[in-house]
């Protein structure tokens, strides 16, 4: 999982969806458990790994290329759009085939990069512009509010009344 979530968040949302799984345990939780500094312990017993995007930066392609390894649960947190593609990169390095889904233009690159690039932009318009029609048979004043929540002030709509 990459995202730009803070490390707890993006943890405690990897736990939920299974991502990591129960039984498993980061560099963190098996320093807590044995109440030793995180240093002390051998980063390769982990299955899990939680990864900010700030020790990705100091990472040259040898330690991603152990990271991607020896872990079977990853998550990279705060991970800018050039870190994104670092990742695509190192795992198609280790012969993975990679699938990015993404919503934005900061996952552009590693959305063309990747084997499979699933780009989410399209089809939030689409359901955007969905709900837009279904709901204006009800009550035509909601154009204006979907359009505000949706554009944010940078498209005005005239709406006229018969």
């Amino acid at each position: 999982m990459v995202t730009g979530d803070h490390p707890i968040t993006a943890k405690a949302i990897a736990k939920s969806v299974g991502i990591i799984s129960e039984g498993n345990e980061t560099v963190e939780d098996m320093a807590q458990r044995l109440n030793i500094p995180v240093e002390e312990v051998d980063k390769r017993l982990a299955k899990a790994a939680v990864v900010h995007g700030g020790e990705l930066r100091d990472m040259n392609s040898d330690d991603l290329d152990d990271v991607l390894r020896y872990h079977t649960e990853i998550v990279f947190a705060r991970t800018s759009p050039q870190q994104k593609l670092i990742i695509v990169e190192g795992c198609q390095r280790l012969g993975a085939i990679v699938a990015v889904t993404g919503d934005g233009v900061n996952d552009s690159p590693a959305l063309k990069k990747a084997d499979i690039g699933i780009d989410f932009f399209f089809l939030s318009f689409f359901f955007f512009f969905f709900r837009l029609v279904l709901f204006s048979f009800l009550d035509p004043r909601l154009i204006f509010f979907f359009s505000f929540l949706c554009f944010r002030r940078r498209c005005c709509y005239g709406y006229r009344r018969l």
